[in-house]
């Protein structure tokens, strides 16, 4: 009977991820692209951001963001990390703007500027991960900003 036990757990494992596997081939990860940043609120030691992100879904389907993680660097060093534990949906094959809020230091804040302002251009890095359902997409992009 335990035998049996361990076999219909094993089976139901095996089941479960390759049903993730199989749904990581189906679904096309949504494209995403910076639509504005904006700041929201403000204290004496900082401030939210809110960051706008258009999220294009190029599936058949409406996707369900049910939470976000990230970190984030400007010009090598932490600025932001955390959580976004808000919903968001995105019909079938069409695009929404996701307000990211981002808390900052404004001595974080002040140095990366100046980073940006003396070199003309500062390094960005931002990595997290995207949960839709049972399907986590892990992201990591790095980019430059230059100031014209």
């Amino acid at each position: 009977m335990n035998a049996i036990r361990h076999a219909a757990l094993a089976l139901c494992a095996f089941a479960l991820a390759s049903c993730s596997t199989i749904a990581e081939k189906i679904i096309q990860e949504p494209k995403v692209a910076l639509q504005g940043v904006k700041l929201h609120d403000m204290t004496v030691s900082g401030g939210t951001l809110l960051i706008g992100v258009e999220v294009e879904n190029p599936n058949p389907f409406a996707l369900r963001l049910d939470g976000l993680t990230y970190e984030l660097e400007v010009g090598g060093k932490p600025l932001s990390k955390g959580e976004l534990k808000d919903t968001a949906s995105v019909g079938a094959k069409s695009k929404a703007v996701v307000e990211i809020p981002v808390p900052v230091k404004f001595q974080d804040l002040y140095a990366s500027a100046m980073d940006l302002v003396t070199k003309k251009s500062s390094a960005y890095h931002v990595k997290g991960e995207a949960r839709f359902g049972l399907i986590t997409l892990p992201f990591d992009r790095i980019g430059e900003m230059k100031l014209r």
